[in-house]
């Protein structure tokens, strides 16, 4: 295909010497790295790249088994479920730190560790710990599950999610209603009728490659078959190019 061939070039010259890819320009850092790393891996591209990749995020997992967002934060956060993605050998020490932060009353994770729980970092959460054939998992994902479903807008989708009453009386945005449909695979799909009829409204102005690439890759984990429109919308970042390559994945059939 020749977009994927595109796409898969522009993020070859965007890496930097290091294996580690920027947003943009500038120094690497661990979501585009991980997002890039995972596209890659998916289209079965370049396994010198992918390898300096993996050696990159390798070398930026912290001692209590999360990743730190780049070398001027120390701390762990919510990237290290992206980590874990993109990963092929991850340990499950990776698995603790994410599951160590799904709350267990509200069920959320957070963006950084002690604050409230977001949609984005709880369905990553989600994908993650689902890498893991770990039955001691299966309590948080579940935990997880029930946020996404509590947070849901009055249109049936979802926004940020930060509390109840804020994500209520929101308006939905459509790459969180594609991921959150992503780590919400496998329930049934009746509970999701809402969220099935907005992300069809939302296909047809998704505003972002960001948020058509979440919406297909959600509906697809759903078992939506999917015709892809002719790209209209234009990768930004090295985020938009890898979740394009992921999406297109998706359409042919491969999964997270």
């Amino acid at each position: 295909m020749a977009e994927v061939d595109e796409l898969q070039q522009q993020l070859l010259a965007a890496q930097n010497p290091d294996g580690g890819w920027p947003f943009l320009k500038g120094s690497s850092w661990t979501e585009p790295t991980a997002l890039a790393l995972l596209a890659l891996r998916l289209h079965d591209h370049s396994p010198l790249v992918r390898q300096a990749a993996v050696s990159w995020l390798e070398r930026r997992q912290n001692a209590d088994g999360g990743w730190r967002p780049n070398d001027a934060v120390p701390a762990s956060n919510w990237v290290t479920s992206l980590a874990v993605l993109a990963l092929p050998n991850v340990g499950k020490q990776a698995g603790d730190w994410v599951a160590a932060h799904v709350y267990k009353k509200a069920g959320g994770s957070p963006w950084f560790p002690g604050t409230a729980g977001w949609v984005t970092p709880t369905a990553t959460s989600i994908l993650a710990l689902s890498r893991f054939d770990n039955a001691s998992f299966a309590s948080q994902i579940e935990q997880g599950r029930g946020f996404l479903l509590s947070r849901r807008c009055r249109d049936g989708g979802w926004n940020h999610g930060g509390s109840s009453f804020r994500s209520e009386n929101a308006t939905s945005y459509p790459e969180t209603t594609g991921l959150a449909l992503l780590a919400l695979a496998g329930i049934p799909p009746g509970q999701l009728t809402a969220a099935f009829r907005l992300s069809d409204d939302f296909l047809k102005n998704p505003g972002s490659v960001e948020g058509l690439s979440w919406l297909q890759m959600g509906l697809v984990a759903q078992g939506r078959k999917l015709e892809d429109p002719q790209p209209r919308l234009r990768p930004r970042n090295v985020r938009d190019i890898s979740l394009r390559l992921l999406a297109l994945a998706a359409l042919d059939g491969k999964t997270l």
